[in-house]
């Protein structure tokens, strides 16, 4: 799910190397669909969404 009206800043790549850059001992990944979802695939139990 996509939101073709909303209008970024940066890239999704942009964002996705300045969280990178930010913080070197988390992984940084990114997806599409629901975030229940993609955290029940991964056996995630905490996520930081920004």
């Amino acid at each position: 799910m996509i939101n073709s009206k909303k209008q970024y800043l940066f890239s999704l790549e942009e964002r996705r190397k300045l969280v990178e850059d930010s913080f070197k001992k988390i992984k940084i990944d990114t997806f599409e669909g629901l975030l229940t979802d993609y955290m029940r695939e991964h056996n995630y139990r905490g996520i930081i969404k920004g």
